[in-house]
């Protein structure tokens, strides 16, 4: 990997997890005022609906700067933007309206949005075994950490419906492109999904980090201890 291309995944990278941590304190925000502080209905629509205003302008704007520039990862975050804007116009009225399961979408659109930027940052890791390793073990290990550390137990089934979601889009995905290693990561992510389903304890999850850890570290450790292999696989790729 050369340096422009280095760069191109930094930029890829730091881009995708700022507009992730924006979409997904966006909506954690908007669930709290609804149900942990009981703000006022009336206050924290106003507020929504300007917030979704806002994120419309800026969408649009950076659609046509995009457009001008012919450039792709501009529009990508344009259209992130947009569906934000929308999706964010949409909870007011739901929630208020709609019965249960329909006054739920705050819930609901912040799940898809979490799969949708996994799947991404999968996308853009894939070209990099041995740093998509790495990654990948670091985000795993990340969500046993909080599961340990904050008692979290009650967000294993939406973990497993998002991970079980995202492996199917990656499995879609590696047999389009016909890539072997997106195929392992969409296994791998399968098999962790599944494992929300087995933690009932702290103990458990104990084990299951370990597990991964080593798993994903002595994977890595075979790709540089056997360059020649993995030279020579790509080598046939191409």
């Amino acid at each position: 990997m050369n340096y422009r291309e280095k760069t191109k995944l930094v930029d890829g990278l730091c881009g995708t997890f700022l507009m992730a941590l924006l979409v997904e304190v966006f909506y954690a925000l908007s669930d709290y005022a609804y149900t942990i502080y009981h703000y006022s209905i009336s206050s924290v629509t106003t507020t929504i609906y300007v917030l979704s205003g806002i994120a419309l302008a800026i969408a649009v704007a950076v659609l046509i700067v995009a457009y001008r520039k012919d450039n792709m990862t501009m529009a990508t975050y344009g259209i992130e933007l947009l569906i934000l804007a929308i999706t964010a116009a949409i909870i007011p009225g739901t929630y208020i309206s709609l019965p249960f399961p329909f006054n739920k979408l705050n819930l609901v659109f912040p799940l898809v949005f979490g799969v949708y930027y996994v799947g991404k940052i999968m996308m853009l890791l894939s070209n990099n075994k041995k740093r998509s390793n790495i990654a990948f073990m670091s985000i795993i290990e990340l969500i046993y950490i909080l599961l340990l550390s904050y008692g979290l137990f009650n967000l294993t089934q939406p973990l497993f419906f998002v991970g079980s979601v995202g492996a199917i889009i990656t499995f879609i995905v590696s047999m389009k492109q016909k890539k072997k290693s997106l195929l392992v990561h969409g296994i791998e992510v399968m098999l962790v999904a599944f494992s929300m389903l087995l933690i009932k304890s702290s103990q458990s999850i104990v084990f299951l980090s370990v597990f991964v850890g080593i798993y994903y570290l002595g994977k890595v450790a075979y790709r540089f201890l056997n360059p020649e292999k993995t030279n020579k696989k790509a080598k046939r790729r191409k």
